[in-house]
């Protein structure tokens, strides 16, 4: 009989002395738990407006982009090959034509009455 006295009395004990460790794992779980519930749509929402943002900056990087490379076309097809860009270097294109003093750049006739100023060799109304 001592002996089962013994073994009650040290498992009612064991089991006060994990009442206070089950307590804290559980404190701990439920934290964790609610800081993850909390934090993880913060996070989602801070990296999507980064990407977000980032997407906004690669389209207007592609839209200059691509007004600078028509800007290019532009300006090449009227200075042709073998005359010197800004920088010095040669740029591909056919040979120059002398401007038509009668009709503006496209074939289109112009207005009747006084031919256009040419400007630094480029027709009227070309923005560079």
């Amino acid at each position: 009989m001592d002996e089962k006295a013994h073994l009650r009395f040290s498992s009612s004990e064991g089991r006060r002395s994990l009442r206070p460790l089950a307590l804290a794992s559980v404190t701990l779980a439920t934290v964790s738990f609610l800081s993850c519930v909390i934090t993880l749509p913060l996070v989602y929402q801070h990296v999507q407006r980064i990407q977000s943002f980032m997407n906004n900056e690669v389209d207007f990087c592609k839209a200059r982009s691509r007004d600078m490379w028509r800007q290019m076309v532009t300006v090449q097809s009227f200075t042709g090959k073998g005359q010197p860009g800004r920088d010095g270097n040669l740029l591909p294109g056919p040979p120059p034509k002398a401007p038509c003093q009668k009709c503006p750049p496209g074939g289109e006739k112009g207005p009747s009455g006084e031919p256009g100023k040419i400007i630094n060799g480029a027709p009227p109304g070309l923005k560079i």
